[in-house]
């Protein structure tokens, strides 16, 4: 009998790239849980973002549904594979949106003081915004950005359904800091990568990008980061996440970022999903919290550019 070799469900730079997960295990069987999980369908996740969490975790039970609420993250529930929210009132309003608990894991991590202002760098579907505007409590200023009017007008039209109003969407011309440089209390970069915290829900992602891509990514990484940095004010955090676990675009990429620029220094957080503390850097894993595969690095800037 021939055992098949799992790697060969995947590209063969992930082999090369992949972070090693934590564990007691020997390293192979740490990366086999790993390429395991993401054969596995992902869950749903919800979030509740502009309400108190338990009445709306209780409006879904009254719905006959059946949220499992996260144990740390009181605002994030998981739901069965095929949940259908699209009746529920708190889902209409925008108080009930679905994402993913990594993704909802950044803003915790961001840790937004209210009336601070806030830079979200690329406005993806206006989640990141709007959970930097729940843990500002509506009170401050976010202003996220968008390289393309399209997708700045459908997170707009998704934002105003919510409960924030301190959140305003802006086209930006991926260059410059929006208003002046050194500005911001806080600047949150989630930046384009090679998505493979997404390939649970969309397998066929992981042959669309080659090595060499990746490196490609890693060059509009850094260029984003640099600019996203010379935003933020003396004392002012700096947060970059990446879906994804390739060491090119996490540890490694932070690691050359603070080399060059010795005014940044990691921050260390509370883990969002579990006790403990980080050392500023985060990986999480979906075979440990059953989501996405995630990166998120805090940093703060300690002096000003010489």
């Amino acid at each position: 009998m021939v055992a098949a070799d799992p790697w060969m469900l995947f590209p063969a730079w992930l082999r090369e790239e992949l972070t090693l997960p934590p564990g007691s295990e020997s390293a192979k069987a740490r990366r086999l849980a790993f390429l395991f999980v993401l054969q596995i369908r992902a869950p749903i996740w919800a979030a509740v973002r502009g309400a108190p969490e338990k009445q709306v975790w209780n409006e879904l039970r009254d719905a006959g549904l059946r949220p499992w609420v996260h144990r740390r993250l009181a605002t994030a529930a998981k739901l069965d594979r095929d949940t259908e929210l699209g009746q529920l009132e708190s889902f209409r309003q925008g108080v009930v949106v679905v994402e993913d608990l990594a993704s909802q894991a950044v803003a915790r991590v961001c840790d937004p003081d209210p009336g601070e202002r806030w830079w979200d760098v690329r406005g993806g579907s206006g989640l990141q915004a709007l959970g930097l505007g729940a843990e500002m409590a509506g009170k401050g200023t976010v202003i996220s950005t968008f390289e393309h009017e399209r997708a700045r007008r459908a997170a707009a039209s998704r934002l105003r359904a919510g409960a924030f109003r301190n959140i305003a969407v802006k086209e930006w011309d991926g260059r410059h800091v929006p208003g002046k440089a050194e500005s911001y209390d806080g600047v949150l970069l989630e930046a384009p990568s090679s998505g493979v915290g997404t390939w649970r829900r969309h397998p066929e992602a992981r042959w669309s990008l080659s090595k060499e891509q990746i490196a490609e990514l890693v060059d509009s990484q850094k260029r984003l980061l640099t600019i996203a940095a010379s935003a933020v004010k003396t004392g002012g955090t700096l947060v970059y996440t990446v879906a994804t676990a390739t060491q090119s675009e996490t540890q490694g990429l932070i690691n050359d970022f603070l080399a060059e620029n010795r005014g940044f220094r990691l921050d260390p957080f509370p883990h969002p999903l579990e006790e403990g503390t980080t050392t500023g850097m985060l990986q999480i894993w979906p075979q440990f919290h059953d989501c996405e595969t995630r990166f998120i690095a805090r940093m703060v800037r300690t002096t000003k550019p010489s």
